[in-house]
């Protein structure tokens, strides 16, 4: 797991994100929270992307899933709409732009009278592994002991059980 900010503060991160990528195309499971513009590179990841300042703020905001299916949201939590119940603060933050098609984007939300932003949670299968970005902010929502967010979190940290195995 790669933390929020962690490429700012980080030297050896970004010195040797590529020996992340390496362990996701071997069969790894990275999962990288939200970095700012100023400090992600799309290099990074192993589709690139830009990361842009949009954000989500109203707490409240209703989620729709866009991937009912994908393991993320299934296993070993099915994710619903009380899981997106009590969260603090905001949403999201930093989504990112220019997304190539080989990620799946798994949800979808926005501030009232907003377009929607759908690529707030993103997985993408890289060699036998696999890559999930993810700009929620999902360190408020576990610091204030929010269920629905330690679920999802769960799906996250064990999703190399639960995928489909890569070639």
């Amino acid at each position: 797991m790669v933390d929020i900010r962690a490429y700012l503060l980080r030297d050896t991160l970004r010195e040797y994100n590529s020996r992340l990528l390496d362990y996701v195309r071997s069969g790894g499971n990275l999962v990288v929270m939200y970095q700012r513009q100023q400090e992600w590179k799309p290099e990074y990841a192993p589709f690139p992307f830009q990361v842009t300042g949009k954000r989500v703020c109203v707490e409240e905001a209703p989620i729709r899933i866009l991937a009912p299916s994908h393991p993320l949201l299934n296993a070993p939590n099915r994710i619903g709409e009380p899981d997106w119940q009590g969260w603090i603060q905001e949403r999201g933050a930093y989504y990112p732009s220019n997304v190539p098609g080989e990620y799946t984007r798994l949800l979808s939300s926005a501030d009232p009278d907003e377009p929607q932003l759908d690529t707030g949670y993103l997985e993408a299968p890289y060699g036998r592994g696999s890559y999930i970005y993810t700009c929620y902010v999902w360190y408020r929502q576990l610091k204030e002991g929010n269920s629905g967010a330690f679920r999802c979190f769960a799906n996250m940290l064990s999703y190399s059980f639960h995928r489909a195995p890569g070639p």
